[in-house]
């Protein structure tokens, strides 16, 4: 919950995020999303708990804060693209993931 709090992300992730957080305790759902820059990063009910501590990890960390202005940037082992999206919200032209886990590629594309 840490990052609820943390100003290095927009108020409107913080916002969807703290929703995700309720609503899973309250009228779970298989996928939650938030904005994020200009697109939206999705979590997975089924693991949850992962899945906040890797955006953590990649975005309100700041783990990979460096000039990606322009870049296009390869994530091999993307988990469900929160690198990728930071990357773009930081710059980047364009993200190629790949996700060898099919499970895990399957939530990354967010809501049918």
């Amino acid at each position: 919950m840490r990052s609820l709090l943390d100003r290095r992300l927009p108020f409107s992730t913080r916002l969807d995020l703290l929703v995700a957080d309720t609503r899973r305790r309250w009228a779970p759902r298989e996928l939650y999303g938030a904005r994020y820059g200009a697109g939206r990063v999705y979590l997975s009910h089924a693991d949850y708990g992962v899945d906040r501590a890797s955006f953590a990890f990649a975005v309100t960390e700041a783990t990979y804060a460096t000039d990606y202005g322009g870049a296009t940037v390869l994530d091999v082992g993307a988990h469900k693209g929160y690198f990728g999206a930071y990357a773009v919200a930081h710059g980047a032209t364009s993200v190629v993931a790949y996700e060898p886990e099919s499970a895990t590629s399957r939530c990354s594309s967010g809501p049918p």
